[in-house]
């Protein structure tokens, strides 16, 4: 089979379990019929990457994202349908945002939205210089200082381009949804990191799938443990798929360390510190361990440059 064959098949694996997940979530089913019904057919469309060639690495990366997408979205389904449509169904199993959450506003951009996403996409083309062309040309530490320093700074900045990119096309249309991220930078402990600040698509809902069910049962370790040991299985298969098993294991592991800072964190009391100290200990989770995620996530970003 040619390449390009590949490519279509792995779409129509995709969109047929979209379509089909689509389909059986709208049906008036016993609730937990409705529910494993409609994300064991999303979850077919896992094996929908795994179909490109493996020499793809940025079209393993979009798929893999977007098939993540679609079984999140799928289990919000099943948990609180909201009396969507059909084709409002498929938009929720396609978006990077739920669909529930938007807002009407005008079309017309404002200064602050334009000025955000041209800031981030000028640190972008700034680090990604460092990173892939004046990195490689340096020796010993310096070459890995500068690799990871400034790497997290793309990873981040590359996140936040997209994010406002999308976003000032849903309000060309009208249409406005919450920011992802809602300045990491200022977080002063781990839990507010992850809980309300960093990716709160992801955060929010392993907070609502995961951690709240157990923490109403009062077993709030246990729900970390249960959040993480998700988000750690979701980042090794999202750097395995395109990648390698090295890469995987490498960003699973981030996510791993992190779990155990958090709960770290909850033990020795950390909400009870200074304010200096607080942040200096988060800044510290973020920064020591980051190689862990920053590696592989500049191998995927690398995928992008024309060999």
């Amino acid at each position: 089979m040619s390449d390009v064959a590949r490519l279509f098949v792995a779409l129509a694996v995709w969109m047929l379990a979209v379509l089909a997940c689509a389909r059986v979530s709208g049906r008036d089913e016993p609730r937990e019929r409705s529910r494993y019904l409609g994300v064991g057919i999303a979850a077919i469309a896992s094996v929908a990457p795994l179909l490109l060639p493996s020499g793809w690495i940025v079209g393993r990366t979009i798929l893999a994202m977007l098939v993540t997408v679609s079984l999140g979205r799928a289990l919000d389904l099943a948990r609180r349908p909201a009396g969507l449509s059909f084709w409002g169904r498929v938009w929720m199993l396609t978006a990077l945002f739920d669909v529930r959450a938007l807002r009407r506003r005008s079309s017309r951009y404002d200064r602050a939205e334009l000025a955000w996403f041209v800031g981030h996409l000028a640190l972008v083309l700034v680090t990604w210089v460092a990173v892939f062309e004046l990195a490689p040309g340096l020796r010993g530490v310096g070459r890995w200082a500068l690799r990871w320093g400034v790497g997290l700074v793309l990873c981040y900045a590359s996140i936040e381009t997209v994010h406002a990119l999308v976003l000032m096309i849903y309000r060309g249309f009208g249409l406005e949804f919450p920011r992802i991220n809602d300045r990491p930078i200022l977080s002063t402990t781990l839990s507010e990191f992850w809980g309300r600040r960093w990716n709160r698509a992801v955060s929010g809902w392993l907070h609502d799938n995961l951690f709240l069910p157990l923490a109403r049962r009062r077993r709030a370790t246990l729900g970390i443990c249960a959040a993480f040991a998700a988000s750690t299985a979701l980042h090794f298969w999202f750097a395995w798929v395109p990648l390698d098993l090295v890469a995987g294991a490498l960003m699973a592991s981030f996510f791993v360390v992190h779990g155990a800072g958090l709960l770290l964190e909850r033990h020795v009391g950390v909400a009870r510190w200074g304010i200096g100290a607080r942040r200096a200990w988060t800044a510290a989770w973020i920064a020591v361990p980051s190689p862990l995620f920053v590696e592989p996530a500049l191998r995927l970003l690398a995928g992008f440059i024309p060999s």
